[in-house]
């Protein structure tokens, strides 16, 4: 009797209640259950993406060549987290939220980690890297105020493309990953 098991690579499955013949996980569990093993996940691919970034020797450095590799699926990632396969609940919906999103956070870390670890390294004045610090933070703010623009571009979708209210949203997210991949 366990929450969650994997078959083959990659896949790991819920063992749902009311879904599964012998489930015991109850279906308002799920989308916890789901960050749980995310967060275990990325207990184990953080350090390990830290790791091997610490120990490469590419001719871009130790850390850029990372992030060039993990920005773009993570910007892709996070957009598929908002379309669905279906335009209602479905199983199919939450398997593909689950895989994308298991896909996401090692494209993201892939990126974020060895950003992390560049700011440390791109000078070695103590002065430079508080200000480089303190331009990420404030880059960082303003990217959550844009983001939390999304409703109000969705708005502007729905009335400049005569769309519902869920296909604003996700023409909103879907700009706004895009942005992001840019920036």
């Amino acid at each position: 009797r366990t929450r969650a098991y994997s078959i083959g690579l990659g896949l790991i499955f819920f063992n749902v209640k009311g879904r599964e013949a012998q489930g015991i996980v109850p279906p308002e569990d799920v989308a916890a259950l789901k960050r749980e093993v995310i967060e275990k996940l990325e207990a184990f691919t953080d350090p390990l993406i830290a790791g091997i970034s610490d120990r490469s020797h590419m001719n871009r450095g130790r850390r850029i060549p990372f992030m060039l590799i993990g920005f773009l699926p993570a910007a892709v990632m996070c957009a598929l987290m908002f379309i669905p396969l279906d335009d209602f609940l479905s199983t199919r919906n939450l398997v593909w939220l689950i895989v994308v999103q298991t896909l996401f956070y090692p494209a993201f870390s892939l990126y974020a980690i060895p950003h992390s670890a560049l700011l440390i390294e791109v000078t070695p004045d103590e002065k430079q890297r508080l200000n480089l610090a303190t331009f990420t933070s404030l880059a960082y703010a303003l990217s959550s105020l844009t983001a939390a623009m999304a409703p109000v571009l969705a708005g502007a979708f729905q009335r400049g493309m005569n769309v519902d209210r869920s296909h604003g949203i996700q023409y909103a997210i879907v700009l706004l990953c895009a942005a992001s991949a840019v920036w």
